[in-house]
């Protein structure tokens, strides 16, 4: 996927026939929409995973127009409009497609780079529920892999993960998100964080 040799040659839609442009960008189009299919995870319908899915979908693109890096985090109007296609088949491809309608909906004038920044606006604020799903990889990794390079990949992606919404880990949060396994402590600290992430989801968590 990261050989350009082996990626759609977008060049080739600079041609005047009007039908024979239109037949080769829908070619193109379905090609990078391929690519976007083996983004993984796809973004779930609550977006709990959109830091992970985020990341990967950028990479992904980043990969395939490495002149491009930065494209979804601008907030102008891409004034190519082969290449906007291009990029909201990313999204469109590794989104559900429920959660995608219902984003493309609420825009008037919906493009690519407005589009992911709705999706942005929606979901990276800090999930308590998220957090927790990656801390318990990372406090009870599976026992059924025996590859250890895989438990490690998977130990890291999930303490990036952690990192992505509260900031580096210390001792407070490890500590926080110890007790949170601990049954009888589980209610009570799901809802004084869900409270505090909402109202500031770049909080210092302190045990």
């Amino acid at each position: 996927m990261g050989d350009p040799s082996k990626l759609p040659d977008i060049s080739s839609l600079s041609v005047s026939d009007p039908v024979l442009r239109a037949n080769r960008q829908a070619k193109i189009l379905q090609q990078f929409s391929l690519i976007a299919d083996r983004i993984q995870p796809r973004l779930s319908i609550n977006g709990s995973n959109f830091n992970t899915w985020s990341c990967n979908m950028i990479n992904t693109w980043e990969t395939c127009f490495i002149e491009d890096i930065g494209y979804f985090e601008s907030q102008e109007r891409d004034p190519d409009y082969r290449r906007n296609l291009i990029a909201l088949s990313f999204i469109q491809n590794s989104v559900e497609r429920s959660l995608f309608n219902s984003i493309i909906s609420r825009l008037s004038i919906p493009n690519t780079r407005s589009v992911y920044q709705e999706i942005k606006k929606r979901f990276s604020k800090a999930s308590w529920s998220s957090i927790v799903n990656h801390a318990n990889i990372l406090f009870h990794p599976p026992t059924q892999s025996t590859n250890l390079m895989k438990r490690v990949i998977d130990l890291g992606e999930a303490v990036e993960a952690i990192e992505g919404q509260i900031g580096p880990i210390d001792s407070n949060k490890i500590i926080t998100l110890s007790l949170f396994f601990i049954p009888h402590l589980r209610d009570q600290i799901t809802a004084a964080l869900d409270t505090c992430l909402a109202a500031n989801p770049s909080l210092t968590i302190n045990a």
